[in-house]
């Protein structure tokens, strides 16, 4: 239960910051100008985009590490992360958009 709890209020906390400011990088990615940075891991790339800065609620994101062989993306119009095969050593995200259903990541593998 405790655990749960903990993972409830890191959701929450990231939630609170939902600004649309990511941009690909790696190292401290600040949310929104308010002051909170989230510190990626070493390796680790990620992309997040906005259709419209006023309304942050439409958003894609996604993330691949350059060791790894695999990149992983979501929107706001699905509840699924999908992922899809990449080659070692990529540090670009190739984000498909803003918005997309799940039926538009056709051809993508499931992860969650």
């Amino acid at each position: 239960m405790k655990k749960i709890i903990i993972l409830a209020l890191s959701i929450l906390m990231v939630m609170a910051f939902t600004a649309p400011v990511l941009a690909e990088d790696d190292g401290a990615i600040d949310f929104g100008g308010a002051g909170a940075t989230y510190d990626l891991s070493n390796k680790v790339w990620i992309q997040y985009s906005t259709d419209d800065a006023s309304n942050a609620q439409e958003f894609g994101v996604g993330t691949v590490h350059s060791s790894g062989d695999r990149e992983y993306q979501t929107t706001d119009g699905t509840s699924i992360i999908f992922w899809r095969s990449v080659a070692k050593g990529t540090t670009d995200v190739d984000l498909q958009g803003v918005g997309l259903t799940t039926d538009e990541f056709a051809g993508w593998g499931t992860a969650l």
